[in-house]
C-alpha cells in the first residue's frame, strides 16, 4: 500500500482523493479475490498506525465483497427452492 502515499510536499498530495481511494479499494478487492488466506495486507491496513485511508479502503472493499457474495448466496438458494 506504501505506492498509494504521496511524496510531494503540497496540502494536495497530503490528502488522498476520490480517485486514490477508489483505486486502493479495487486493489484490495482483487488481492482478496486472488488469495482471500493472505492476510498479511489487510493486518497492515488494520493496524492502528496506518493511515485512515487504509481502514476506509479496507471496509470499503470488505463491503464490495460482502456485497457480492450475499447476492451469490440469495441466487444459490433461490435456485433450490423451485425444484
Amino acid at each position: 500500500m506504501a505506492p498509494f502515499l504521496h511524496n510531494s510536499c503540497s496540502l494536495q498530495a497530503v490528502i488522498p482523493t476520490f480517485t486514490d481511494r477508489d483505486l486502493m479499494t479495487n486493489c484490495l478487492v482483487a488481492q482478496f479475490r486472488c488469495n482471500h488466506m493472505n492476510a498479511h495486507i489487510f493486518t497492515i491496513c488494520l493496524d492502528p498506525t496506518s493511515p485512515t485511508i487504509f481502514r476506509v479502503a479496507f471496509v470499503d472493499a470488505m463491503h464490495i465483497v460482502l456485497k457480492e457474495v450475499s447476492s451469490l448466496l440469495i441466487v444459490f438458494v433461490f435456485s433450490f427452492t423451485f425444484y
